[in-house]
């Protein structure tokens, strides 16, 4: 054998570049939204904990405007860089989103094995059914199955008869 066979192959990989959060990504496209930007109503934005930055968490709200923000997380933390619980539900007054923490509704033992997102957004959209109308920001753990955003899109779109799109923060390049 030569000696290029023998050596092992390497290949560089490089760490992914985070992309940042743009206003365009949360807004209806067409003329009119240069001058009065409108927050897609077909929207569901997944905020992925630990991993979002204060920046990432204050941007989304700016920019999405949601209506609801559904907590998914068996324990919400928000102390992410100079926020903590107090300044994060200013902001969501701010934006005038309704919160609605899900956790107390889960009848799951304390350990994140039977712990089920998918579960609580099923009850939450019996509770609202096909009125439920977006953009809407969900918390949620990264641990999470990757699957999970579409799942939850699919619920949505079958409460509500029309289909929803999904958005992620962080996202990576």
């Amino acid at each position: 054998m030569n000696q290029q066979e023998q050596r092992p192959r390497l290949r560089l990989v490089r760490k992914p570049t985070r992309i940042q959060v743009n206003q365009d990504d949360f807004v209806e496209p067409g003329p009119q939204a240069l001058l009065f930007p409108l927050p897609k109503k077909d929207l569901l934005l997944f905020l992925l904990f630990p991993g979002v930055t204060e920046e990432e968490f204050t941007a989304a709200l700016d920019y999405a405007r949601p209506v609801i923000i559904l907590e998914l997380r068996r324990a919400p933390r928000f102390d992410i860089g100079s926020l903590n619980r107090q300044v994060a539900f200013e902001w969501f007054e701010r934006s005038h989103s309704k919160y609605y923490d899900l956790a107390p509704q889960s009848s799951a033992p304390d350990d994140d094995t039977h712990w089920d997102p998918l579960a609580l957004v099923e009850l939450f959209l019996k509770r609202v059914g096909s009125k439920v109308e977006g953009p809407i920001m969900l918390l949620i753990n990264d641990r999470q199955p990757e699957d999970l955003a579409p799942q939850i899109a699919q619920r949505f779109a079958t409460a509500s008869k029309s289909a929803w799109n999904t958005f992620e923060i962080p996202q990576y390049a």
